[in-house]
């Protein structure tokens, strides 16, 4: 679990970009399953929720992306609530 609260402090920082398995680390802890990937493009889906797409490049995710799985997640809320 530190692991993933570390991931997320990070993420909540915004950085300019981050890397692709650490985003999929915490996708996979909220219950995100990777349902297409076509090329560069990742759709991202958890029953009961609409699905995201998010866009590889190279090995890293960019701000706008972590941006937006940030909001997807309420990430802020679930962090002041899990945190030490």
């Amino acid at each position: 679990m530190a692991k993933i609260l570390n991931l997320i402090k990070k993420m909540l920082r915004l950085p300019p970009e981050m890397r692709f398995e650490d985003i999929l680390k915490v996708l996979k802890y909220f219950g995100y399953k990777c349902k297409n990937v076509t090329g560069s493009h990742y759709t991202y889906y958890k029953v009961g929720n609409k699905p995201f797409t998010i866009v590889k490049n190279g090995k890293k995710i960019k701000k706008a992306y972590i941006r937006k799985i940030k909001e997807i997640l309420n990430m802020e809320e679930w962090y002041e609530n899990h945190k030490k």
